[in-house]
């Protein structure tokens, strides 16, 4: 950007340290700068120290109100006291000025992780007149956004992101050593970060004074066992941070003792820790942030520290933290009843007095989204920053669209996609493909697909290949965009990810209209040898030409594909003659583990269904050799082994296995009721002592 002729040479007034004589000089400048640029916090200080040394008291009088007034509107509305509810501010340095201005100390400073798009945000930790410490959080995307105002493109979640990396990258390289806390050698495609850069990035900032960075620098390496941390360097970022006087430099000492020591929650050396951190702030916040640093995979840590982190989160739920009140009452959330539901709700009420705004989302899920009560809540969590919610609103709206208009459903999906809401980034590509933002807009929907796709969205990735195909104009650079997107895909993931693309080809608007291309992107990747294409179009073509299908499956199974010889089998069994090749490929399939191959053929060999000739001891074998290596039986496979069981004669273990088949099918709900009368007819027969076989004419 042009710099105004008025302040060319306004840098120069930065040169030394501040003078009278130079402000005077300048003085003209600063005026035009800030008004042109009234929210600049900075300068407005500049202008109140510069009056203060020409001793001009209207000027330090009107800068002071200047600064009070932007004070107050970054705080307004408790804005500044959670991370969901961040103050704006248009420069990282403007935070030791809005602190000041509410008579609070700063102590440091860093940028958080960038998981999201919602804010660019900056954790600070200040202390009151009372020597109380709190955190407190500021954004600079909101700024940054605006400054950029003319470029459409920035209401992708991508673009976004992209704009945030550009920005801290220059900082950083400016030498900026904030900068160097958030600009981790980020890659821009993909979000993530270079670990051992990121140490070195961090050790840089922490060297250049910033303790914020000491903090980051110590989770990374906690998390983060490619960062490749020495111990030695870890040891001497604790002491610098406890020599500070940091609450969590004590909580990070503790964390190390845990995770690399093996020291016990309980230990005294761990207790002195909590003991040290809670001297400097909240005891049940600095055990939340413990438990928060000790959250991971349990390859991570090196062992599973998960009872370690129940244990923080417990006390610190117990003494009113609400993060944790809300994590504690998510373990609880699950298979609940009715009593234990209206309980829970009346701690996420509590929690959500003041707490994460997480819990007014689950409150509106436990009331139900659609009731007004559930449709308030929503509301009020959108309003909050929620992307779920965000999202659901969006959802809601446009199924309610076609009596209340569109409005709604296109404002709260953008709002959750710019939270980093991949499947909202994904509708609102639908609508754009589809017009359901009033017209088709192809360009819109690329984007809002590769945004979802830079945020780990397989899927939006697999609708840019559908796209592709049935439009490879929309990519004319590209012979065929479509299949080379996918063969690139594949690559990287594996061929698995054929059948989740043939869903999206043949069930999904816009794309289901066009049957042909999606066919010929199978065809074509079934010529490069995949299974999953061959036997992908197989599924397509059973509803067109069961020999067609056939041929397809055949394909697949010269190819590799277990489950083709599966599915081959459940069409041979519809001909009557295709009986005997049916039990082969079931063999076939059996010998390389399909697990429902198993408890087919030994239901076959178990009951004479279909007419196939009984096995029943072989069958027994099998469904036997399904039960070792099955962790969670289906209810059907319960049933095949009370079939064989009472064939052999063991009738007892018939009926106790038939009475599991039928309590599973009961509680899930399988298929229809005349499946639950026939396991009731079977269970009566084994308990009169008789087993089940198979009769011509007879349902099985």
């Amino acid at each position: 950007m042009q710099v105004p002729e008025q302040e060319a040479y306004l840098g120069q007034l930065f040169e030394q340290e501040l003078n009278a004589d130079d402000c005077r000089r300048h003085r003209p400048a600063i005026e035009h700068y800030l008004a042109r640029m009234p929210v600049d916090l900075g300068y407005w200080e500049t202008a109140r120290d510069c009056a203060v040394l020409m001793g001009d008291v209207s000027w330090a009088r009107q800068s002071r109100e200047r600064i009070a007034t932007l004070a107050a509107f970054a705080f307004r509305e408790g804005r500044g006291q959670h991370a969901w509810n961040p103050a704006p501010v248009l420069h990282a340095w403007d935070i030791p000025t809005l602190a000041e201005a509410r008579g609070l100390r700063l102590k440091w400073m860093r940028y958080l992780s960038l998981d999201s798009v919602r804010h660019l945000l900056v954790e600070a930790s200040v202390v009151d007149q009372r020597g109380a410490e709190a955190r407190y959080y500021f954004d600079l995307l909101e700024a940054l956004l605006r400054l950029n105002a003319d470029d459409p493109s920035l209401i992708y979640p991508g673009n976004r992101r992209a704009l945030v990396f550009g920005q801290l990258e220059a900082d950083a390289l400016n030498g900026d050593p904030l900068a160097l806390t958030g600009y981790l050698n980020i890659d821009p495609e993909t979000g993530e970060i270079n670990p051992v850069a990121a140490r070195r990035a961090l050790e840089n900032a922490w060297s250049a004074g910033m303790p914020g960075a000491g903090l980051s620098l110590l989770e990374l390496c906690l998390g983060q066992p490619a960062a490749q941390c020495e111990r030695e360097l870890m040891d001497w970022v604790i002491q610098g941070l406890i020599e500070l006087e940091i609450a969590e430099g004590y909580a990070l000492r503790a964390a190390m003792a845990i995770a690399f020591d093996g020291a016990a929650l309980e230990s005294e050396k761990v207790q002195a820790d909590l003991r040290g951190a809670a001297s400097l702030s909240e005891s049940a916040r600095m055990e939340y942030y413990l438990a928060s640093v000790l959250d991971g995979p349990p390859e991570v840590l090196g062992a599973d520290r998960s009872a370690v982190v129940d244990a923080l989160i417990d006390r610190a739920a117990e003494a009113g933290e609400k993060n944790a009140m809300l994590l504690s009452v998510l373990k609880r959330a699950d298979d609940v009843d009715d009593q234990r539901s209206a309980e829970l709700m009346e701690e996420l009420e509590h929690v959500s007095e003041g707490g994460p705004p997480q819990a007014l989302h689950l409150l509106a899920m436990l009331h139900g989204p659609i009731s007004d009560r559930g449709r308030r809540l929503l509301h009020r969590a959108a309003e909050q920053g929620v992307a779920q919610s965000q999202f659901m609103l969006g959802l809601l709206a446009s199924i309610e669209a076609s009596s209340k208009g569109s409005g709604d459903a296109e404002m709260w999906l953008q709002r959750a996609a710019q939270g980093g809401h991949t499947a909202a980034m994904r509708l609102l590509a639908q609508r754009a493909l589809t017009g359901g933002s009033g017209e088709v807009d192809h360009e819109a929907a690329i984007a809002w697909l590769y945004s979802a796709w830079l945020f780990e969205d397989l899927d939006s990735a697999l609708w840019l290949v559908a796209l592709y195909a049935i439009d490879p104009d929309l990519n004319p650079e590209v012979d065929r965009p479509g299949l080379e997107l996918a063969r690139s895909l594949i690559e990287d993931v594996g061929p698995e990810l054929v059948d989740s693309l043939a869903t999206v080809l043949f069930e999904i608007e816009p794309f289901l209209a066009r049957p042909e291309r999606g066919l010929a992107l199978l065809e074509a990747l079934s010529a490069d040898g995949l299974a999953e294409a061959s036997l992908a179009i197989a599924y397509q073509r059973s509803d067109h030409s069961e020999e067609e299908a056939r041929a397809w499956f055949r394909t697949a199974i010269e190819q590799g594909s277990v489950e083709a010889r599966y599915q081959l089998s459940l069409l041979l069994f519809d001909d009557p003659g295709g009986v005997s090749e049916a039990v082969e490929q079931l063999q076939l399939a059996v010998e390389a583990g399909h697990d429902w191959a198993s408890n087919n053929l030994a239901y076959l060999w178990c009951t004479g269904e279909r007419g196939a000739a009984m096995n029943p001891q072989a069958g027994l074998a099998v469904v036997e050799a399904l039960f070792e290596r099955v962790e969670e039986p289906h209810p059907y496979h319960f049933s095949t082994l009370a079939a064989c069981q009472a064939m052999a004669g063991r009738f007892e273990q018939a009926v106790e296995n038939q009475e599991v088949a039928l309590a599973g099918v009961e509680k899930n709900e399988y298929e229809t009721s005349s499946v639950k009368s026939q396991m009731r007819e079977r269970l009566a027969l084994y308990r009169a002592g008789r087993p089940y076989r198979w009769e011509e004419g007879v349902a099985p």
